[in-house]
């Protein structure tokens, strides 16, 4: 309960290494929250470099499909970086398209959105997966 407000949530934490690596090269900690009464989805996350990802959307209770996204700059659904990361490698846009599945797994794709000093344009960070309850 948060206020007025009733959220429903999940904490997570996901590690991920590039195949046969010995070091991760990313982590976050964060939360998926449902608001049933607005009909919002949130993925709030933290990763440890120094940046801090609020995404969401307005979600109907029976979706099954759907995407959250946060934008540099914005006051709801942001991004935030420390002064090195907003400099050097800037998080300008994060956008995540769900897809939840009828056995119960779920499939996802997101598109990180930088702006790289050192190659002096933007590059999309891409990521995709699926997942499935396990206990």
């Amino acid at each position: 309960v948060n206020g007025s407000q009733v959220l429903y949530g999940l904490r997570y934490s996901s590690v991920m290494w590039p195949e046969q690596a010995i070091d991760p090269f990313h982590e976050e900690t964060g939360y998926w929250l449902w608001d049933p009464r607005a009909q919002q989805v949130y993925c709030c996350f933290v990763v440890p470099r120094g940046v801090v990802v609020n995404a969401g959307a307005n979600v109907a209770a029976e979706a099954k499909f759907f995407t959250l996204a946060a934008d540099v700059g914005a006051e709801v659904y942001g991004l935030s970086s420390n002064p090195f990361l907003d400099a050097v490698y800037k998080t300008l846009h994060f956008e995540m398209t769900v897809k939840l599945l009828a056995d119960g797994s779920m499939e996802y794709s997101q598109d990180t959105v930088l702006k790289m000093k050192n190659i002096g344009e933007v590059f999309h960070h891409t990521d995709c997966n699926s997942m499935r309850k396990v206990g």
